[in-house]
């Protein structure tokens, strides 16, 4: 007998066999019986034992006996061939295995060398001369001004085309249902660069933001240390410029300037205005997070990205660049939307940010199979009616979707990062 073996994709069940001891045995079992019953037969022949009635129903029994163990031999060959390569054209989830997991861990956990290693890679990668692979898939130019995005520059680095790729891509990644998986995958190949082109060596950090929501100005991660910090707030009087910290990094886009960061308590996109940014990210927020319902990715994307959810409040009151604000010296040429989401990678620290976001889905993906799998949402981002199409409205993604990349780094299906203990992502959360 073949052994079964439950292999779970979106949707559906199915089986994946294999060989079992079992399976040898129904082999061998078929093979004796055939071998007696030749045996037997022909012994009788030998003594005239038998009648002729008697001969053909003895020869009758041993040629059910050869055609049962053939079948049984056939089946073992062919059936578990006809499943295994039918469950891996079915998902690919299964397929490869890491040869390590990476755990990511909070920023702040992190020794100082570790830290520094990090803001170290990140300023590398900052210095790095331009690939030439960038190869944005998105014509701008018939979206919105929210959409809108300058020209590739050629003064641009190794980081810019990083920055440049989400950029290009906004109108695709954010309100459909490519939300969460491509920040997943984003935050992955950002931290590969850095390994690949400045020889880091560290895990992907994130940062919980929702332990800062009670005094996010005063927070800790604001830490001005000039080797291990990630430095505060910026200048005020010089346009927001961060000027202490470890971080030192020029951006390209959407024209050349420094980093900039500026406290905004208050939620930016209309109509929540009013509502304190810092609000949206509680621990009883993300408790309510987590706890939507089982198997319901639209439910649990549309609490995270909603105008007034979390995800958005965090990139509203950091401010600067991860809040896309145009800088001094920008106009309407080139920065036609002030708040806009395209060139919010610019600050290092949106790899922390939505590492906690990637953490988060991680966390209700772990609560159950059903979770962990769970997928659905449009492929058109439709604002105007977003509480019908709160990610995305149709046509309707499927797992086997490719992930854009824009030249940048390879697309894989969503079905691909799903789950985050298998290639290519190959890691886990410490908490």
């Amino acid at each position: 007998m073949v052994a079964e073996r439950d292999y779970l994709v979106p949707w559906m069940r199915v089986r994946r066999t294999g060989y079992t001891d079992s399976a040898y045995s129904n082999l061998l079992d078929g093979f004796f019986q055939f071998v007696g019953r030749l045996g037997r037969y022909i012994l009788s022949i030998l003594k005239a034992q038998v009648t002729l009635t008697e001969g053909w129903l003895w020869l009758l029994d041993l040629l059910t006996s050869a055609m049962k163990f053939v079948w049984i031999f056939l089946s073992s060959l062919a059936l578990p061939l006809f499943q295994v390569t039918s469950a891996l054209e079915t998902s690919t989830l299964g397929s490869g295995k890491c040869k390590t997991i990476e755990v990511r861990k909070e920023w702040r956990t992190l020794s100082k060398s570790e830290k520094k290693a990090w803001i170290d890679a990140v300023n590398c990668l900052n210095r790095t001369p331009r690939s030439g692979k960038l190869n944005p898939p998105v014509n701008t130019s018939e979206h919105s001004a929210f959409d809108f995005i300058v020209p590739i520059t050629p003064d641009g680095t190794y980081y810019d085309e990083l920055v440049y790729t989400h950029m290009n891509l906004n109108p695709l990644i954010h309100f459909t249902g490519l939300f969460l998986p491509f920040h997943r995958l984003y935050v992955h190949e950002w931290t590969n660069a850095l390994r690949s082109q400045c020889g880091y060596k560290g895990v992907a950090p994130y940062w919980a933001w929702e332990y800062d929501a009670a005094n996010f100005e005063h927070s800790s991660i604001w830490d001005p240390d000039p080797v291990y910090g990630l430095g505060g707030f910026g200048d005020p009087n010089d346009d927001n410029i961060v000027k202490n910290g470890g971080l030192n990094i020029s951006l390209a886009y959407p024209i050349k300037h420094k980093l900039r960061r500026q406290y905004q308590p208050y939620i930016i996109f209309p109509p929540s205005v009013n509502i304190s940014a810092n609000a949206t990210f509680t621990p009883a927020e993300v408790k309510t997070l987590l706890a939507q319902p089982e198997g319901n990715f639209t439910a649990f994307q549309y609490y995270m990205e909603r105008f007034f959810g979390m995800h958005g409040a965090v990139h509203g009151i950091t401010g600067g660049d991860l809040a896309g604000k145009c800088p001094r010296g920008s106009d309407s040429s080139n920065c036609p939307f002030d708040g806009a989401p395209t060139f919010s990678s610019n600050e290092p620290l949106f790899h922390f940010h939505h590492g906690n976001v990637d953490r988060l889905w991680w966390l209700w993906q772990e609560k159950s199979r059903n979770n962990k799998f769970a997928f659905h949402g449009g492929s058109v981002q439709n604002l105007s009616a977003i509480d019908k199409y709160p990610n995305g409205a149709p046509p309707w993604l499927k797992t086997s979707d490719l992930i854009p990349g824009a030249g940048m780094f390879k697309s894989v299906s969503i079905r691909d990062v799903l789950d985050t203990r298998q290639p290519p992502l190959c890691y886990v959360y410490d908490r």
